[in-house]
């Protein structure tokens, strides 16, 4: 089957996180504007229209393929959708939580004997077909 033609690319990363999704919310939001500062200087390419949700996993919620139930240590689903292609949108989710993590204010850095951060991010490649990165 051909590849799928998209408008905007869209990914879901699924994650792991034991801080609240307030704190989450206020991180991600400091990441990006953080980016929209710094422009060019900016670690992270964090593009000012990328835009995203996150949202708690829900019990028995699936993946995108809708026949994977997502892991039960797997708490928070961020779902961004930026640029012309599901790997583009995948790239950048990997991009914002990767600053989240290494950030030095960073909720999701674990400490105090708290989990490691863990996630995966999932895109679907072509019709049916799903990219899972860890």
């Amino acid at each position: 089957m051909g590849k799928r033609k998209y408008s905007i690319g869209k990914a879901t990363s699924y994650f792991r996180c034991d801080d609240s999704i307030e704190d989450l919310k206020e991180e991600l939001d400091f990441i990006k504007e953080e980016s929209k500062l710094k422009g060019a200087e900016s670690k992270y390419k964090i593009p000012e229209n990328l835009e995203y949700t996150l949202t708690e996993v829900q019990d028995n919620e699936k993946y995108l393929d809708d026949s994977t139930l997502v892991p039960e240590n797997l708490n928070y689903k961020l779902s961004v959708t930026h640029g012309k292609n599901n790997k583009e949108a995948a790239d950048r989710a990997a991009d914002l939580l990767n600053h989240a993590s290494s950030s030095k204010i960073s909720l999701l850095h674990h400490h105090k004997g708290k989990k490691k951060f863990f996630g995966e991010i999932v895109y679907e490649e072509a019709k049916d077909a799903f990219v899972s990165r860890v």
